[in-house]
């Protein structure tokens, strides 16, 4: 439906900057404290391995700040603006935090180093605001990717990296205490600075996927900072006749998916949390080839077929075969559903060190990866595309399996002990003990009732 309502992005900008923190559901606010922990191990872990974002660390590092905003894991405080730049890297670096699966999106990515950044140099700030800049921010990335009707990448456009900076900018701008005018103003600077090719799905190589929340979180802070400061950008992001929908959706939009129903229904308490590294479009074959692998009868060397059924959403993740078997890269490999397939079958898991250099070198996963056959799947829609299938063929018998909601997700959840351990296996790859972790996870999830929310930049610098 074509928006004849000029006044969304305003609404949007008001209840970011208006709604108390105190009427945030206590559901939407435990979500965030758990995102909050599953970004924080995810990007600690990064910060050993994540190589695409070291450049952005380095970047930052040159801008070293003694009362800056730390960069995770690292060690050191910088600018504010690159400390974003950095932690935005590392939180996606290596593909795995949380998502919203209908969404397609990975909300809490550029928010939380956006927000981050924000508390630099403030002791004003407490735990509870923190909290609820974070939950307003995801929850806004959700609604504004959700409420589009028409999907711009065959026309060029990647439109995941044009979504997050709108979660950065509501966080930072939050927690700035900016006016419901200025955020709005924020939106508009977060708008100009984002934007992204499908190019970057057909280059060889490239690292963009992995850093691309670099880009969404600098910006998303630079815009609020900017706002805040008395810039004056312009109105109507989301709103006709030149805003974001009409732009890249032909005008298409869901106004009360977008806006309505602000004060009761949180989408950042929709997401799924990741059990393995990979991309979740490949979450449902790990899934699935891990159970088929349990089966009586099941005997990997007396396989005589392996195939997989998947959305036209994610169908990019089979094609072109030999890149996807052959993945020179750890954001290629984490992209490609027979590789991660492959290696689920052959190891029984995906962990973080299957997609080193030396799991790459390896042989015997491309080879099982080049046997998979790929059916696309039409009847498969955009909210339905993280689901799908593995069938293989042992000894003329045919097993199958179908994920239609892969683990982590809110029909199929991992647990408060799992995502703990997660997040403690992160931060040992980053040199944390247990104890010390533990320590910081307790104050995660008691944050919104510290009255100081610095604690967690001490805590991280």
């Amino acid at each position: 439906m074509v928006s004849a309502n000029p006044g969304l992005t305003a609404r949007l900008a008001a209840h970011v900057a208006e709604f108390p923190a105190a009427s945030i559901p206590p559901h939407a606010v435990l979500a965030a404290k758990r995102s909050l922990l599953d970004a924080l191990g995810v990007t600690l872990a990064a910060s050993r391995l994540g190589d695409a974002a070291m450049p952005f660390v380095e970047l930052a590092r040159e801008a070293r700040m003694e009362n800056g905003a730390p960069v995770v894991g690292l060690g050191f405080r910088a600018a504010p603006s690159l400390a974003a730049l950095a932690n935005g890297a590392l939180a996606h670096a290596l593909d795995f935090e949380d998502t919203h699966d209908a969404a397609i999106v990975h909300p809490y990515a550029a928010t939380i180093p956006a927000a981050l950044s924000a508390l630099a140099g403030t002791d004003e700030v407490d735990g509870q605001t923190f909290i609820a800049a974070i939950a307003q921010g995801a929850n806004l990335v959700c609604r504004v990717s959700l409420a589009m009707l028409h999907n711009p990448e065959p026309e060029g456009w990647f439109l995941n990296p044009m979504l997050n900076v709108y979660g950065a900018a509501a966080a930072a701008a939050r927690l700035s205490g900016a006016t419901a005018i200025q955020t709005e103003n924020a939106f508009s600077f977060a708008f100009c600075q984002a934007t992204a090719s499908t190019m970057v799905k057909k280059t060889p190589g490239t690292e963009f996927r992995a850093v691309r929340d670099a880009f969404n979180a600098q910006a998303g802070f630079i815009g609020a900072r900017l706002a805040r400061s008395g810039a004056v950008g312009f109105h109507g992001t989301f709103d006709p006749p030149w805003g974001f929908y009409n732009l890249y959706s032909r005008g298409l939009v869901d106004e009360e998916v977008l806006a309505g129903d602000l004060d009761t229904r949180w989408e950042n308490a929709a997401v799924s949390y990741k059990p393995w590294p990979s991309c979740r479009g490949t979450h449902a074959f790990v899934e699935a080839a891990l159970d088929l692998r349990r089966r009586p009868g099941f005997d990997l060397t007396a396989m005589e077929e392996l195939s997989v059924r998947v959305s036209p959403f994610y169908a990019t993740l089979c094609s072109p075969m030999e890149e996807k078997a052959h993945p020179r890269t750890a954001p290629e490999a984490k992209f490609s559903i027979p590789f991660v397939l492959a290696t689920a079958l052959l190891r029984g898991e995906v962990t973080l060190d299957d997609f080193s250099d030396a799991a790459l070198s390896r042989a015997d996963v491309p080879a099982l990866a080049e046997r998979v056959k790929v059916e696309v799947d039409h009847s498969l829609g955009i909210r339905e595309a993280m689901g799908g299938g593995v069938t293989v063929v042992v000894d003329g018998s045919r097993l199958t399996r179908d994920v239609a909601e892969p683990r982590g997700s809110m029909v199929n959840p991992m647990s408060d002990a799992e995502l703990l351990a997660k997040f403690v296996a992160c931060a040992a790859v980053a040199g944390m003990t247990p104890t010390a972790a533990d320590r910081l996870a307790d104050l995660v999830m008691d944050f919104d009732r510290q009255k100081e929310a610095r604690r967690l930049v001490d805590a991280l610098a």
